[in-house]
């Protein structure tokens, strides 16, 4: 899709270097927020993991040009969003069945990477 002429028009190797910076920032995201959670509480790290998503992702749809700052400040934001998204994957209170908590915030996460690739708020 982002490699088509009427959407960004990407080379694959672009478009594979933006998934692989993601990737690196869960990586990351999981190593830094999955020792924090452990000393801080599941719940606490889940807002803040959360907020760094949004940000990162509302940051993502700023990235406006196609200049090399532009580029650098793409793959930063999108290592940014990487590195929010293991903790929201994460979090599945105990209160409720697990398969509606999931199915609740597979919605909410959707909504919200949606928005992030649309623009939309």
């Amino acid at each position: 899709m982002l490699t088509r002429s009427d959407t960004l028009h990407m080379s694959s190797t672009a478009v594979g270097a933006i998934a692989s910076v993601y990737l690196v920032g869960e990586v990351v995201g999981a190593l830094v927020f999955g020792r924090l959670s452990d000393a801080l509480g599941r719940r606490k790290l889940f807002m803040v993991t959360f907020g760094i998503y949004l940000v990162g992702c509302g940051l993502t749809t700023a990235a406006a040009g196609s200049g090399p700052g532009w580029v650098a400040f793409l793959y930063a934001t999108r290592f940014v969003s990487g590195m929010g998204r293991p903790g929201i994957r994460g979090r599945l209170p105990s209160g409720r069945p697990a398969s509606q908590t999931a199915q609740r915030l597979r919605a909410l996460t959707t909504r919200a990477s949606g928005c992030c690739v649309t623009g939309v708020r």
